[in-house]
Formats: C-alpha cells, sequence, structure tokens
C-alpha cells in the first residue's frame, strides 16, 4: 500500500514489524497526531486490545472506513478453543512480543453491535472460516462505513 504512494502509519497493540514493514512509521499514539484517513486496516488486531470499545472510538475519530478481519467464536470454534490456539501463536511464536492474550473475542453479531455503538455500519461481511491451518482460528472480513 505504502509502495503504490499511499500514507501508512503502522499501529498494533505491541511493535513486532518485521522486514518491509520497519521502514514504515509506528505511532503509539496516532489517534491524537492524524486528523483524517479514508481507510483503517484493522487486521485480527481488536481482540487483542484490552478494551475494542476504546480502539473504535479513536479509529472512528479518524476513518472513514475499517476493514476489520476479526478472530470469531461461535459453535466451530468455541471461547476456549479460540483462547488457546491465540495463546500458543502469541506467546510461541512471537516470543517477547506484549500481545494481550486471551483475547476480546467475540461473535459475529457482537461484533456488528460493537461497530454500531461507534457508528459504523457492517457494509460487507465475508466469512474465511479456519482460514490458515498453522493457526486454526475462524476468521471474518468486516468492512464498515
Amino acid at each position: 500500500i505504502a509502495k503504490s504512494g499511499n500514507f501508512v502509519v503502522m499501529y498494533d497493540v505491541d511493535d513486532y514489524r518485521v522486514n518491509d514493514a520497519k521502514s514504515l512509521p509506528f505511532d503509539g499514539d496516532w489517534a491524537e497526531r492524524y486528523d483524517e484517513f479514508d481507510t483503517a486496516l484493522v487486521i485480527t488486531v481488536l481482540h487483542h486490545c484490552d478494551d475494542p470499545e476504546i480502539e473504535l472510538a479513536s479509529l472512528r475519530k479518524v476513518a472513514r472506513r475499517l476493514v476489520v478481519i476479526e478472530s470469531v467464536v461461535d459453535e466451530q470454534m468455541p471461547y476456549s478453543n479460540q483462547a488457546v490456539v491465540d495463546w500458543i501463536y502469541n506467546r510461541g511464536m512471537h516470543p517477547g512480543a506484549q500481545i494481550p492474550v486471551p483475547g476480546q473475542f467475540r461473535t459475529t453479531h457482537a461484533w456488528h453491535e460493537t461497530f454500531a455503538r461507534h457508528g459504523f455500519k457492517v457494509v460487507h461481511e465475508e466469512d474465511f472460516g479456519i482460514d490458515l491451518p498453522v493457526v486454526p482460528e475462524h476468521h471474518v472480513l468486516f468492512i464498515c462505513e
């Protein structure tokens, strides 16, 4: 995205950028420094936030659109399974990263409600299912405006 000439600021619950991403700015205070983004890519971040509501309130101030991929809980992937997989991935595969686990997992319906509380409407949703064999979590894509 940055190589296409777009302005990009990296943000996550912990700075564990690798390779090419290290050249991009990482800003833990982005919500205080920037006025507006066309789109925020929020890829498997919200369930790791201590309080996703706070992050979404900040995003609402600066982003017109969210492209979110989130881990969801359901009959296919109950909370206990999701939490174990997430813990193994974030502690075993990213040693030293300060990523909160287990996460703030929610159902697809609960994510819809959460986005709505912050003025975002889901305009597209795609269920990816358990899409990564190495990290068998159930992911859903939400595009919110």
